[in-house]
């Protein structure tokens, strides 16, 4: 657009897609900042190219194809443009967000690579555009839209791959764990900031009609030992209990649920996914984000898969929990047995100083 039409054209198409984008990514009121930002510094790189541009003696349209200087011109438009808006994107996070990462990274690279590679297909889109008007459009854009959805294929099935291979190692993990409170733990440590959540809530499924909350992860912390009745609080873990499938919401205008509990939340994501055992909801996950957009579908899947492991380690655990207590205890007066007195005995060590009561009831049956 900026060989054929000029500066005030590229200007135009760059701050149009700039909205598209912003409104696509759908932006927290507290982000607004980013519109007026990225519109400033997109228009200071199209000027600052258009101005190295001039100065190398560029023209416009079929004026190019008769000037070897303004197709050099050209190439160092593209290449500046380039390096500015890297330029600006380093500055931006290091400045504003205080991030402090490196001016050259191996994503900036890439990013690099793929503009160099690009760049010899615009230039080409603009000789026939130049030649054959809109049409240019038809010849060179739809091979490029079906190569872009061809890598955009490849990447989903990458990271598809890379959270599969995550949730083998969370279920193994998961396994090698025997109580029920250390297989609860291990998983909320390692979900909430996979799926960068800001709450993480996990209910357990007693006697197929009540819903009690079990762990709940917040800003504040993990919050152990609190066994909360939830089964008469409407939300969007009792309406996946209830459907007995899972949702994803990427904002909250989706939600089913309007209540004011919800909307003091401030959350904007939200996703629920059922744990099944033997093919009967024994549990829900629910996961909620203060940013809109947060949850895919690849990590969707994901949770519905971690779900299941959760769901049979916690299964497990309680089954050998109920093994333990009544291999250490007597049957009929719940006290513990000598199997647990000789635990506690060799958890002391060799070389520990201990003492030892020991009491016989006579007739006591």
């Amino acid at each position: 657009m900026f060989l054929s039409e000029g500066l005030f054209y590229e200007i135009d198409i760059t701050q149009l897609g700039l909205w598209i984008l912003l409104y696509k990514i759908k932006l927290r009121k507290e982000d607004w900042y980013r519109v007026p930002l990225n519109m400033l510094m997109f228009l200071i790189i199209s000027l600052g190219s258009a101005f190295v541009y001039y100065q190398l003696g560029g023209v416009h349209g079929r004026e190019i194809l008769q000037s070897p200087q303004a197709i050099g011109a050209a190439v160092v438009y593209a290449l500046v443009q380039i390096a500015l808006n890297q330029s600006f994107v380093k500055g931006i996070s290091n400045w504003l967000y205080k991030k402090h990462e490196p001016w050259v990274t191996l994503g900036d690279v890439w990013e690099y690579f793929t503009s160099l590679a690009i760049l010899p297909l615009g230039f080409l889109l603009f000789l026939l555009y130049v030649d054959i008007g809109a049409q240019a459009l038809l010849f060179v854009g739809l091979p490029f839209l079906i190569v872009s959805a061809t890598l955009g294929y490849l990447h989903h099935s990458r990271t598809m791959n890379g959270y599969l291979r995550k949730s083998g190692e969370i279920g193994q993990e998961l396994a090698s764990f025997a109580m029920v409170d250390q297989v609860l733990d291990i998983f909320t440590k390692r979900v909430k900031p996979l799926f960068e959540a800001d709450e993480l809530y996990i209910l357990d499924v007693e006697d197929k009609e009540t819903l009690t909350l079990i762990r709940k992860v917040d800003g504040e912390g993990m919050t152990k030992n609190e066994r909360r009745d939830v089964t008469n609080i409407a939300s969007i873990s009792r309406e996946t209990w209830h459907n007995q499938k899972g949702c994803i919401y990427r904002d909250r205008r989706f939600w089913n649920i309007s209540m004011e509990r919800y909307k003091q939340m401030k959350k904007e994501s939200a996703m629920a996914v059922p744990m099944f055992r033997f093919g009967k909801v024994v549990g829900v996950i629910t996961l909620f984000s203060s940013r809109k957009r947060n949850f895919s579908k690849p990590q969707f899947q994901l949770l519905k898969i971690l779900s299941n492991y959760l769901a049979i380690a916690i299964e497990n655990a309680r089954v050998y929990e109920k093994l333990k207590d009544s291999e250490e205890r007597c049957g009929l007066t719940g006290v513990n047995n000598y199997r647990y007195l000789e635990k506690v005995i060799s958890s002391y060590g060799n070389n520990a100083v201990f003492s030892v009561i020991m009491m016989d009831l006579d007739h006591f049956k």
